[in-house]
């Protein structure tokens, strides 16, 4: 992640991918049915995790995609975040989310995605 000092990051927390539910079944039998070489590769590389889990783990594709696609975001909310150097926390950020710092808004947090046009958008481009 990167603070970006002349426009707000997105950040796309790892709350948001969960409750952004895709199912297993859906990810074989509607993506993974799809005839490209790109689903042939992805059907590979995923076969192993996708027979021990009930939910399409997706996280960095659905965060690559709200950087591409910024109207995916169904909900978000701008404050400060600020990185933590050292101690027991570090390398976490600290999330002003009562703007008690009252420090510029320097990032735009995802607390929703639009999970049906993500699907349609990796159907689109992977088909």
């Amino acid at each position: 992640m990167i603070l970006n000092k002349t426009q707000k990051s997105i950040l796309f927390p790892w709350e948001t991918a969960l409750k952004s539910h895709i199912s297993v079944d859906w990810r074989k039998n509607v993506l993974g049915k799809l005839k490209s070489d790109i689903v042939d590769f992805l059907n590979k590389a995923e076969r192993v995790s996708l027979s021990n889990s009930n939910s399409w783990a997706v996280s960095d594709g659905m965060a690559a995609a709200v950087m591409i696609w910024p109207e995916l975001i169904t909900q978000s909310i701008e404050t400060n975040v600020s990185p933590v150097f050292d101690g027991s926390a570090r390398g976490s950020i600290l999330v002003d989310y009562t703007n008690l710092t009252t420090r510029e808004k320097n990032a735009r947090i995802v607390q929703s995605f639009n999970t049906s046009a993500f699907q349609e958008l990796v159907l689109e481009k992977f088909g």
